[in-house]
């Protein structure tokens, strides 16, 4: 991601990195969280006219007022072809709704012509999700249905969930 310009997204959860190039969204972290890119010291700044700061932070200001969301910004996340086939299938986890490890597990085995996928590859490549939010890690839960490994914090986790929940609630 050496090619990456960033910027900074002021969200009611805390401060959202935003990395991309020209129109291509590459990277969303909450600051500070696992896997924060450690070159971003290095990015230059983007200005807000930039297409994926422009894009990115409409789809973000919709996302966290509650409105209906605009279309996505072109995604180019940064990982494995494996990484790559999971961060797909969270894509499909529809808002206001969880999905197990295990369900996404068997939905990528399923894609990959294959019996199992290994929960924990699994739930490897969702923590090291380089776009969060836009592509939903947050909508993971354990089997039981309780919160477990999110990058950003459960606490965020959480509201993140709730937001959606009642966006969905609204929109019915």
């Amino acid at each position: 991601m050496n090619d990456c310009q960033k910027h900074l997204y002021v969200s009611p959860l805390g401060d959202l990195l935003l990395a991309g190039n020209g129109a291509v969204l590459k990277g969303v972290w909450f600051e500070g969280q696992k896997h924060f890119p450690t070159a971003a010291e290095k990015w230059p700044w983007a200005a807000e006219h930039v297409p994926f700061v422009r894009h990115t932070c409409k789809w973000l200001d919709a996302y966290f007022g509650g409105e209906a969301l605009p279309l996505f910004p072109l995604l180019q996340p940064v990982g494995t072809a494996f990484e790559r086939i999971v961060w797909e299938e969270l894509l499909l986890i529809p808002e206001g709704k969880t999905m197990s490890y295990k369900a996404v597990a068997e939905r990528v085995a399923t894609r990959q012509d294959k019996s199992t996928a290994a929960i924990r590859a699994v739930a490897g490549a969702i923590g090291r999700n380089p776009i969060s939010l836009l592509i939903p890690c947050h909508r993971v839960v354990a089997a039981d249905g309780t919160l477990r490994g999110y990058a950003g914090g459960l606490w965020r986790k959480a509201a993140l969930l709730a937001l959606e929940t009642e966006r969905v609630r609204r929109m019915e």
